[in-house]
């Protein structure tokens, strides 16, 4: 799992943006390695989308089936 202490000051917005794009994919890597995993195996993933309080698309749930 990344370190997600404050961030050192970047010389500029794109290199902060950078950054913390690294950090995201960082994270997202053991996910990715799962549903890799599933898909070996015979599984199927889907993903279920929806609005939080604020509007934003999120994802709400992760679907791992088994396919027939």
């Amino acid at each position: 799992m990344p370190n997600l202490e404050v961030l050192n000051t970047p010389k500029t917005e794109k290199d902060a943006a950078s950054e913390l794009r690294n950090k995201f994919f960082e994270a997202l890597q053991p996910v990715v390695l799962i549903i890799a995993e599933a898909e070996a195996n015979g599984f199927e993933v889907g993903f279920q989308f929806g609005k939080d309080a604020f509007n934003r698309t999120q994802v709400q749930a992760i679907h791992i089936m088994k396919k027939y």
